[in-house]
């Protein structure tokens, strides 16, 4: 049975920070949470451990997006985002996955959380087990 996806719907920003990326799909942290600064030379492939460059730990914690925050704030264009952000609110929503995982939206949910803010506006996209491509029409 198809169901249909919901358009748009308000998330918990702490809920939200706790969501696997499709960019942090494969990545994995130490147990202090240790993110390089050069993510993706520095980060293990799933299956393929390695000891953290910082306090040489083994990765064992799959990577959620709050690990990627920090580098989230370091874009060209962040300051201004957050400056948009505060002065007229979220234009667009980010996109969730299953509500398991973030597609897009890395940089929003950054400013939502340094706006204090408790809830995220979402839009929810699904898998079309079919050929594997992203749909926001069924799930």
């Amino acid at each position: 049975m198809k169901t249909a996806l919901r358009p748009t719907f308000l998330m918990d920003v702490a809920n939200v920070i706790t969501l696997r990326g499709l960019d942090t799909e494969c990545f994995f942290v130490c147990e202090n949470r240790h993110v390089p600064e050069n993510l993706h030379d520095c980060f293990m492939w799933r299956g393929n451990p390695t000891m953290c460059v910082v306090c040489r730990q083994l990765r064992m914690t799959p990577m959620v997006m709050n690990d990627l925050l920090p580098y989230k704030r370091k874009s060209k264009n962040y300051d201004r985002l957050l400056l948009d952000m505060s002065a007229r609110g979220q234009k667009t929503p980010i996109q969730v996955i299953g509500g398991a995982y973030i597609n897009n939206g890395g940089h929003r949910i950054a400013v939502a959380v340094d706006l204090g803010w408790d809830t995220i506006l979402c839009t929810e996209n699904g898998w079309d087990a079919s050929d594997n491509s992203l749909t926001t029409s069924t799930r």
